[in-house]
């Protein structure tokens, strides 16, 4: 029997990148069956839009960006540094945004990778060849469990994955600070944390505080609480560093952030007066969202957690370990409450709804990434009597890539994909079917600008390739600010003069009300478009007027 010790550089450098290639090959597989179950379509939806509208106002439309509405973040940090060069490379907003997609999949599985690396440097070949293939059972869950509403965030840009890349990459920083110490580690850690709070303000619940407590615990079990004292006393520094820099973005008037603090604090004592109520709610909402499976696996490997916890703290308290992964294990112990009662009470404040699972990524790929590296670690495990590991070094390293190979080709027939659905040209390729209608039409009846509920807006603008622009519109027909540019409405020295109406989520009786009966209405699939391009429809050509809108702009406290 081989043992690891033993085992050649080169067979381990294979293993490892043969198990990356097999991941990078599911990902075709799992684009095929995205495109097969109409999941391709969520990646282009509204929210998903913020980082192509923004990118389009600085370098292509040239619109003022001071007019740009957020949600509650403003994602800068990684999401727009990440994928404004995609976007530049790409040309195009399809192909940009999937690129995106995987490459927020793959940093998530790479940062796993390397924190599970650094903390055990002695498994690490182990970990780099069993990681992906856990990263290739969360994608397979996804596209063929039924969950992916819950769990498809993770693929969407300007969803929270880039706040959940932003926590394992300060968590990487912190071990690594708390395996060589130093200044400069420190320095990038605090600037690295002031950026992703100004934001993601999810990361205070991510990784600063979970990590400050880690930090505090370690050090308790070490006896060495100056250094821990240093390090969550730069924690905070950054996060209040991170609030300033917010602050001033905002009072510069380029950030306007939707204002949660009218509601926040009676909204969520409201949630947390009954706490049993509260948490059935969150178990029905996950269980729901998720499915029994994940929740199943999700509490083993908190159980699994809790008892490696306890398990390496004494281990280190007696010498005998590290402290490296012990730190990564209490800021998951101390990540899973706070981000699960953080992530309902901000559901139930912004949307009335708890488990809202967009906050969760972290927390759902942990599972996945983290499981089968520590599979391996235990069959490869040797006690202090130096007896044999159940299984050999070699099989160790190639088992993952092998199981990798033998799921992917079975999936593959099992799916019955055929030839062309897994060619990339086909499976990569998409239109958003109501822009290709408009743009069928748009010559014909010389359509220009338009109007449509907040869903259909963005995404008709984007994916036009006649130039047609459309503004949203909530259900009553007044303006619908949220993750838009206000600039969009006054437009370019004038105010548009619209000539269309998709009447998909609003008040067609209201719309007929004020505009009367359009000249046509053309039907794209299932929506009813109201074209209004005869000279007599001046009312509806001209419904806001650049001193009307500014004017509801300071009356609605949106100027600010």
């Amino acid at each position: 029997m081989i043992k690891i010790q033993n085992l050649c550089r080169k067979e381990r450098i294979i293993s490892a990148v043969f198990s990356w290639i097999l991941l990078i090959l599911a990902l075709f597989v799992f684009q095929a069956q995205m495109k097969r179950s109409g999941m391709l379509d969520q990646i282009f939806n509204a929210d998903a839009l913020l980082a192509e509208g923004y990118y389009r106002d600085l370098f292509i439309d040239n619109y003022e960006v001071s007019g740009w509405r957020f949600s509650t973040e403003i994602y800068a940090y990684p999401d727009f540094l990440m994928y404004f060069p995609i976007r530049f490379l790409a040309g195009n907003a399809v192909p940009a945004l999937q690129i995106m997609a995987y490459l927020q999949f793959l940093s998530l599985a790479g940062l796993w990778t390397a924190i599970l690396m650094i903390a055990f440097p002695q498994r690490k070949t182990e970990i780099a060849a069993w990681t992906p293939l856990g990263a290739g059972l969360y994608l397979f869950w996804i596209a063929f469990s039924g969950a992916q509403t819950g769990a498809f965030s993770v693929f969407l840009v300007c969803h929270h994955t880039g706040g959940a890349l932003t926590a394992l990459a300060a968590v990487l920083l912190a071990v690594m600070y708390v395996r060589k110490g130093g200044h400069l580690l420190l320095t990038v850690l605090i600037v690295h944390s002031a950026l992703a709070f100004a934001s993601h303000k999810l990361f205070f619940v991510l990784a600063a505080l979970p990590m400050a407590a880690a930090f505090l615990y370690v050090a308790f079990i070490r006896r060495r609480m100056r250094t821990a004292g240093a390090a969550a006393a730069a924690l905070f520094f950054a996060v209040v560093s991170g609030f300033q820099i917010l602050k001033i973005l905002r009072r510069s008037g380029y950030v306007r952030l939707f204002d949660t603090t009218a509601n926040l604090k009676d909204r969520a004592m409201e949630s947390l007066s009954s706490p049993l109520e509260f948490l059935i709610s969150s178990g029905a909402g996950l269980w729901s969202n998720l499915g029994g499976f994940f929740v199943s696996l999700l509490a083993v490997w908190c159980i699994l957690l809790i008892c490696l916890t306890v398990y390496l703290s004494r281990s280190v308290r007696r010498g005998e370990e590290q402290p490296y992964f012990l730190f990564i294990s209490v800021w998951l112990c101390a990540l899973i409450p706070m981000l699960l009662v953080s992530a309902n009470i901000a559901g139930i404040v912004l949307y009335n709804e708890a488990a809202q699972t967009r906050y969760l990524t972290l927390l759902i790929s942990a599972p996945f990434l983290t499981m089968p590296a520590g599979f391996a670690f235990l069959l490869s495990f040797r006690g202090q009597d130096k007896q044999n590991a159940p299984f050999s070094g070699r099989f160790i390293h190639f088992a993952a890539p092998i199981l990798a190979a033998v799921s992917l080709l079975s999936i593959i027939p099992a799916a019955r994909f055929t030839v062309d659905e897994i060619n990339p040209a086909h499976s990569f390729s998409w239109e958003h079917s109501l822009a290709h209608c408009l743009d069928e039409n748009a010559g014909r009846l010389n359509l220009r600008y338009g109007l449509s509920d907040y869903w259909n807006a963005k995404p008709m603008t984007i994916f036009s390739k006649t130039g047609l622009r459309v503004n949203q519109l909530h259900y009553n027909l007044y303006i619908n600010y949220w993750i838009n540019n206000f600039n969009w409405y006054l437009g370019k020295g004038d105010t548009p003069q619209y000539d269309f109406l998709v009447t998909e989520r609003l008040n067609e009786a209201a719309v007929r009300f004020r505009f009367g009966e359009p000249s046509l209405i053309l039907m794209c699939g299932s929506s009813p478009v109201y074209i209004y391009n005869r000279a007599s429809d001046v009312r509806f050509r001209r419904q806001f007027t650049r001193e009307g809108l500014l004017m509801w702009r300071k009356a609605t406290g949106n100027d600010r």
